[in-house]
Protein backbone atom coordinates (compact mmCIF):
# COMPACT_ATOMS: atom_id res chain seq x y z
CA UNK A 1 0.00 0.00 0.00
CA UNK A 2 1.50 3.59 -0.85
CA UNK A 3 0.32 5.78 1.95
CA UNK A 4 0.05 10.20 1.56
CA UNK A 5 0.75 12.41 4.29
CA UNK A 6 -2.76 12.63 5.46
CA UNK A 7 -2.93 9.26 6.14
CA UNK A 8 -4.64 7.98 3.38
CA UNK A 9 -3.62 4.98 1.38
CA UNK A 10 -4.69 3.15 -1.88
CA UNK A 11 -3.38 -0.23 -3.14
CA UNK A 12 -1.12 -0.45 -5.74
CA UNK A 13 -0.60 2.80 -6.68
CA UNK A 14 2.65 5.19 -5.65
CA UNK A 15 1.74 8.10 -3.75
CA UNK A 16 4.24 10.94 -2.98
CA UNK A 17 5.91 11.48 0.66
CA UNK A 18 6.15 14.93 0.72
CA UNK A 19 2.88 15.98 1.60
CA UNK A 20 -0.16 16.76 -0.48
CA UNK A 21 0.07 18.15 -4.05
CA UNK A 22 -3.50 20.59 -4.37
CA UNK A 23 -4.52 21.14 -7.81
CA UNK A 24 -7.77 23.28 -8.10
CA UNK A 25 -7.83 22.99 -4.05
CA UNK A 26 -7.99 19.18 -4.56
CA UNK A 27 -4.84 17.02 -3.27
CA UNK A 28 -3.54 14.85 -6.69
CA UNK A 29 -2.64 12.02 -4.51
CA UNK A 30 -5.23 11.41 -1.98
CA UNK A 31 -8.52 13.41 -3.78
CA UNK A 32 -8.77 15.26 0.11
CA UNK A 33 -9.70 18.92 -0.04
CA UNK A 34 -7.50 22.13 0.73
CA UNK A 35 -8.83 23.13 3.81
CA UNK A 36 -7.50 26.84 3.14
CA UNK A 37 -10.36 26.88 0.66
CA UNK A 38 -14.18 26.90 1.42
CA UNK A 39 -16.56 26.08 -1.50
CA UNK A 40 -18.84 28.33 -3.02
CA UNK A 41 -21.55 25.71 -2.52
CA UNK A 42 -21.80 21.98 -1.20
CA UNK A 43 -24.56 19.60 -0.23
CA UNK A 44 -24.63 15.95 -0.71
CA UNK A 45 -26.15 13.74 -3.69
CA UNK A 46 -26.18 10.31 -2.49
CA UNK A 47 -25.54 7.89 0.25
CA UNK A 48 -21.65 8.51 1.32
CA UNK A 49 -21.58 11.05 -2.06
CA UNK A 50 -21.23 14.59 -1.55
CA UNK A 51 -20.59 18.22 -4.13
CA UNK A 52 -18.96 20.65 -3.95
CA UNK A 53 -18.75 24.02 -6.31
CA UNK A 54 -15.30 25.67 -6.49
CA UNK A 55 -15.43 28.66 -8.82
CA UNK A 56 -16.35 27.07 -12.05
CA UNK A 57 -15.59 23.33 -10.99
CA UNK A 58 -17.93 21.03 -9.56
CA UNK A 59 -16.49 18.15 -8.05
CA UNK A 60 -18.58 14.90 -7.06
CA UNK A 61 -16.59 12.42 -4.37
CA UNK A 62 -17.26 10.24 -1.86
CA UNK A 63 -18.05 6.12 -2.14
CA UNK A 64 -20.99 5.37 -4.33
CA UNK A 65 -23.65 6.01 -6.44
CA UNK A 66 -24.81 10.00 -7.53
CA UNK A 67 -28.89 9.96 -6.50
CA UNK A 68 -31.13 9.67 -9.89
CA UNK A 69 -33.27 12.88 -10.06
CA UNK A 70 -36.38 13.43 -11.98
CA UNK A 71 -35.19 16.44 -13.57
CA UNK A 72 -32.69 19.11 -11.75
CA UNK A 73 -29.68 17.96 -9.73
CA UNK A 74 -29.44 20.06 -6.27
CA UNK A 75 -26.40 22.06 -8.15
CA UNK A 76 -28.93 23.79 -10.36
CA UNK A 77 -29.07 27.08 -9.71
CA UNK A 78 -25.43 27.14 -10.06
CA UNK A 79 -25.48 24.90 -13.61
CA UNK A 80 -24.47 28.15 -15.91
CA UNK A 81 -21.19 28.88 -13.88
CA UNK A 82 -20.10 24.97 -14.10
CA UNK A 83 -17.40 24.77 -17.20
CA UNK A 84 -15.21 21.90 -15.85
CA UNK A 85 -16.95 18.62 -13.83
CA UNK A 86 -14.88 16.66 -11.92
CA UNK A 87 -16.21 13.06 -10.73
CA UNK A 88 -13.67 11.34 -8.09
CA UNK A 89 -12.70 8.27 -7.66
CA UNK A 90 -15.09 5.93 -5.52
CA UNK A 91 -18.08 6.79 -7.42
CA UNK A 92 -19.87 4.18 -8.87
CA UNK A 93 -22.38 5.36 -10.77
CA UNK A 94 -23.86 8.75 -12.20
CA UNK A 95 -27.35 9.33 -11.71
CA UNK A 96 -30.17 10.24 -13.96
CA UNK A 97 -30.21 13.63 -14.53
CA UNK A 98 -26.84 14.46 -12.64
CA UNK A 99 -25.43 16.84 -14.70
CA UNK A 100 -28.54 17.65 -16.97
CA UNK A 101 -29.13 21.42 -17.51
CA UNK A 102 -25.42 22.22 -16.91
CA UNK A 103 -24.67 23.87 -19.92
CA UNK A 104 -21.47 25.66 -19.65
CA UNK A 105 -20.10 22.57 -19.10
CA UNK A 106 -17.20 22.05 -21.30
CA UNK A 107 -15.63 19.07 -20.12
CA UNK A 108 -15.94 16.16 -17.49
CA UNK A 109 -14.02 13.85 -16.10
CA UNK A 110 -15.22 10.49 -15.46
CA UNK A 111 -13.35 7.80 -13.28
CA UNK A 112 -12.47 4.16 -13.94
CA UNK A 113 -14.67 3.29 -10.15
CA UNK A 114 -17.92 4.05 -12.76
CA UNK A 115 -19.93 1.41 -13.91
CA UNK A 116 -23.03 3.03 -14.73
CA UNK A 117 -24.26 5.99 -16.36
CA UNK A 118 -27.90 7.04 -15.63
CA UNK A 119 -30.44 8.28 -18.45
CA UNK A 120 -30.10 11.90 -19.38
CA UNK A 121 -27.15 12.22 -17.33
CA UNK A 122 -25.32 14.96 -19.33
CA UNK A 123 -28.30 16.02 -21.11
CA UNK A 124 -28.66 19.64 -22.21
CA UNK A 125 -25.00 20.20 -21.78
CA UNK A 126 -24.94 22.86 -24.39
CA UNK A 127 -21.44 23.72 -24.46
CA UNK A 128 -20.48 19.61 -23.96
CA UNK A 129 -17.35 19.42 -26.34
CA UNK A 130 -16.41 15.31 -26.10
CA UNK A 131 -16.53 12.89 -23.38
CA UNK A 132 -14.44 9.81 -22.78
CA UNK A 133 -16.07 6.69 -21.25
CA UNK A 134 -13.57 4.45 -19.56
CA UNK A 135 -13.77 0.64 -19.66
CA UNK A 136 -15.37 0.41 -15.94
CA UNK A 137 -18.14 1.03 -17.73
CA UNK A 138 -21.28 -1.52 -18.22
CA UNK A 139 -24.51 0.41 -18.19
CA UNK A 140 -25.44 3.67 -19.93
CA UNK A 141 -29.17 4.55 -19.49
CA UNK A 142 -31.27 6.53 -22.44
CA UNK A 143 -30.74 9.70 -24.25
CA UNK A 144 -27.73 10.68 -22.03
CA UNK A 145 -26.15 13.30 -24.22
CA UNK A 146 -29.52 14.41 -25.66
CA UNK A 147 -29.20 18.57 -26.70
CA UNK A 148 -25.68 18.60 -26.18
CA UNK A 149 -25.39 20.74 -29.51
CA UNK A 150 -21.59 20.76 -29.06
CA UNK A 151 -20.90 17.27 -28.77
CA UNK A 152 -18.16 16.36 -31.16
CA UNK A 153 -17.37 13.10 -30.12
CA UNK A 154 -18.07 10.58 -27.33
CA UNK A 155 -14.82 8.38 -27.08
CA UNK A 156 -14.96 4.87 -25.25
CA UNK A 157 -12.17 2.82 -24.11
CA UNK A 158 -10.92 -0.22 -26.16
CA UNK A 159 -10.61 -2.06 -23.43
CA UNK A 160 -14.40 -1.50 -22.45
CA UNK A 161 -16.13 -5.14 -22.85
CA UNK A 162 -19.61 -3.41 -23.32
CA UNK A 163 -19.67 -0.28 -25.65
CA UNK A 164 -17.32 1.29 -28.52
CA UNK A 165 -16.92 4.35 -30.15
CA UNK A 166 -16.47 4.93 -34.37
CA UNK A 167 -15.42 8.22 -35.41
CA UNK A 168 -16.89 9.21 -32.29
CA UNK A 169 -20.14 7.62 -32.43
CA UNK A 170 -21.48 5.48 -29.79
CA UNK A 171 -22.09 1.90 -30.08
CA UNK A 172 -22.35 -0.85 -28.44
CA UNK A 173 -19.77 -3.45 -28.79
CA UNK A 174 -20.72 -5.46 -31.12
CA UNK A 175 -21.76 -2.31 -33.17
CA UNK A 176 -25.40 -3.82 -33.57
CA UNK A 177 -27.44 -0.49 -31.51
CA UNK A 178 -26.02 3.01 -32.32
CA UNK A 179 -26.84 4.71 -29.39
CA UNK A 180 -25.63 8.33 -30.14
CA UNK A 181 -24.47 10.27 -33.06
CA UNK A 182 -22.61 13.48 -31.12
CA UNK A 183 -24.46 16.66 -32.09
CA UNK A 184 -22.11 17.87 -33.99
CA UNK A 185 -20.91 15.99 -35.94
CA UNK A 186 -18.71 16.55 -39.03
CA UNK A 187 -18.48 14.88 -42.54
CA UNK A 188 -20.17 11.54 -44.01
CA UNK A 189 -20.56 8.37 -42.29
CA UNK A 190 -21.62 5.23 -43.55
CA UNK A 191 -23.82 3.12 -40.73
CA UNK A 192 -22.36 -0.22 -40.27
CA UNK A 193 -24.38 -3.40 -41.99
CA UNK A 194 -24.23 -4.61 -38.61
CA UNK A 195 -26.46 -2.63 -36.76
CA UNK A 196 -29.73 -3.44 -36.31
CA UNK A 197 -31.13 -0.39 -34.38
CA UNK A 198 -30.61 3.41 -33.88
CA UNK A 199 -31.75 5.03 -30.82
CA UNK A 200 -34.45 7.81 -31.28
CA UNK A 201 -31.96 9.97 -29.27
Amino acid sequence: KATCACGYEKDSETLTAAGHDYVDGICSNCGGFDPDVEPDASGTCGENVYWRLDGNTLTIYGEGEIDDYPRYPPWVSYSDSVLKGVITEGITRIGDYAFGYCSSLTEISIPGSVASIGSYAFSNCYNLISISIPNSVTSIGDCVFLACSSLIAIEVDAENAYYSSESGILFNKQKTELFQCPSRFVGNYTVPNSVTSISDC
